[in-house]
């Protein structure tokens, strides 16, 4: 059975930068408020983060 946010480590990676550089892009350029950058790239990290546990829990080990 497929687990849910199983990605590949680039995809993986990619969900973490987007989602860090959307927060500061927000937090830095835009200067919004801290409620509505989490409402905004919170979700983005959080995939991230949960791939890169799932990707821990399922590589193989040597």
């Amino acid at each position: 059975m497929a687990t849910p946010f199983h990605f590949s480590k680039p995809i993986t990676a990619l969900y973490l930068v987007a989602g860090f550089f959307l927060f500061g892009f927000f937090a830095i350029y835009i200067e919004a408020n801290i409620l509505l950058n989490l409402l905004i790239s919170g979700p983005v990290i959080l995939i991230g983060i949960l791939s890169l546990i799932n990707n821990a829990k399922h590589s193989p080990t040597s």
